[in-house]
């Protein structure tokens, strides 16, 4: 039979680290067993080699072993299968978040695709549009000019039919 590390810890009255730690000597390794999901098994000769290896801390060998097969395993396993199942509920409620996020942020992906296109094609239709509005802004540039020709003769001639201050002195 197999045990966690959570069950042989409460068993031996010692942290989850200390057992982890002796999980690492090479004389553990032919006790130890992963299942696909990570969670780390013990064998029985392995709780036996980690209770001759590990401070006690007061319990006794027999109650170690006569606790290894009581029902307060079968709880723990009863209550791991739960988290278990909480866990896996979590999982799928997270996972069906994350395909509605997926559905959200590809929505946006192709709004900005659109997005992008339409402003490329007013971009192709830019180039066509700016000669026409060069050319009418030179045709009034030209025709402001021309009245300001005007404008500017106009005064030439007025300023030259009224005499100056000077001019009329000089007459008088």
């Amino acid at each position: 039979m197999f045990y966690t590390v959570q069950e042989i810890s409460k068993v031996l009255s010692v942290s989850r680290v200390t057992i982890y730690n002796k999980l690492k000597v090479k004389d553990m390794e032919p006790y130890i067993s992963k299942n696909d999901k990570g969670i780390t098994y013990i064998s029985e000769e392995g709780v036996k080699w980690l209770r001759d290896n590990v401070n006690l801390q007061g319990t006794l060998q027999d109650e170690v072993s006569s606790d290894l097969n009581t029902k307060d395993i079968d709880d723990e396993e009863t209550k791991e299968n739960q988290g278990c199942k909480d866990d896996v509920n979590f999982t799928s409620e997270y996972v069906n978040y994350l395909k509605e996020d997926n559905q959200r942020l590809w929505q946006q992906v192709q709004d900005l695709t659109r997005m992008l296109e339409n402003s490329q094609v007013l971009l192709k239709e830019k180039p066509q549009q700016d000669p026409l509005l060069l050319e009418e802004r030179f045709i009034n540039l030209e025709e402001k000019l021309e009245e300001i020709k005007d404008s500017m003769k106009n005064r030439q001639e007025e300023s030259k039919k009224k005499k100056s201050l000077w001019d009329k002195l000089k007459n008088k």
